[in-house]
């Protein structure tokens, strides 16, 4: 039974990776961002009570063995994070993450989104702020002393946690995934 947790800093590429593993492995994938946030218009303004969050989530991984859930939520999830049997922190630098921030952006909201001017200028510069804020912030908010104070109680309830700190492929990190889980049965050998 695998079921995996994937988090860290946003830019990292933590649904990136959970999503290709799941493909490959063939189970469920699920990111907290979506339970996390409201339907709004702009995104990311309205956040979902979280009860209804844990009880969404829990709806969509009970009925599956093997999962991987990627996002944030070392604050809230613990009904969730301790049905685990793995969890993987990615950590880059600030400068890879910003540049993978403002890619994305422009990915999901057109490459003129960030221009001068650009619609999405001011919402996008609050969230550059707070996504920089990850190094030195405080365990108030979601930083990277959260995370290795979550990281550090995990691994003392007897769970295991692989930290992947370097800019590699995706294809890196899943051979660095599956080698970890112990899994054999992959699509990607079937396909070579």
């Amino acid at each position: 039974m695998n079921r995996i947790y994937v988090f860290g800093a946003s830019g990292t590429g933590t649904t990136t990776l959970a999503v290709g593993f799941a493909e490959q492995s063939q189970c469920y994938h699920l990111d907290t961002d979506d339970f996390y946030w409201e339907k709004t218009d702009p995104p990311y303004k309205s956040v979902v009570p979280h009860e209804r969050r844990i009880d969404s989530i829990k709806q969509q991984l009970d009925p599956h063995e093997n999962w991987v859930l990627s996002g944030c939520m070392c604050s809230w999830g613990s009904p969730i994070l301790k049905l685990t049997t793995l969890a993987v922190f990615i950590s880059l630098p600030w400068g890879i993450r910003r540049r993978r921030l403002r890619e994305r952006e422009k990915k999901r909201f057109g490459d003129d989104c960030l221009d001068s001017g650009g619609f999405r200028v001011p919402h996008f510069q609050e969230f550059e702020d707070w996504a920089q804020s990850y190094d030195s912030a405080d365990a108030s908010m979601r930083s990277r002393l959260r995370h290795e104070l979550w990281i550090k109680a995990y691994e003392e309830k007897g769970g295991s946690v692989i930290r992947m700190e370097q800019d590699e492929t995706i294809e890196v990190r899943l051979r660095h995934l599956f080698r970890a889980v112990g899994t054999k049965n992959r699509k990607h050998n079937q396909m070579h």
